[in-house]
């Protein structure tokens, strides 16, 4: 009975930390290189942004457009995180509470620490 009781206690941690949603499990590690992903990519965009608003031609929009997009697919990668599960994970914590709390206090956590 013990031994049963400890089983259930270690599925409630393993569930806490693997939340399913949209048929995904996130694991601790996807929250926490979401996170930091999260932060390196908000920094892309604000880099990004003047150059945006002050460009007149299509053409340079789309140039710097693809740029920021390889910056943000090079910030994915450098910190261990596909942009399937980046935005997976993104989508689900917009529909699962919990989930968003803990990418949250990730954010704030990573934050802290850069």
């Amino acid at each position: 009975m013990k031994k049963a009781v400890q089983a259930l206690g270690l599925i409630f941690i393993i569930s806490i930390i693997a939340t399913p949603v949209h048929g995904r499990d996130f694991s601790n590690e996807d929250i926490v290189n979401a996170a930091r992903a999260y932060l390196d990519i908000i920094d892309i965009r604000e880099d990004y942004q003047e150059r945006f608003e002050a460009a007149d031609d299509p053409s340079v929009l789309e140039d710097l457009q693809m740029e920021a997009n390889l910056r943000i697919m090079q910030a994915l990668d450098d910190n261990g995180i596909d942009a399937e599960t980046y935005n997976d994970l993104i989508d689900a914590a917009q529909e699962d509470d919990r989930l968003m709390e803990e990418l949250l206090n990730e954010i704030d956590r990573q934050e802290n620490i850069r």
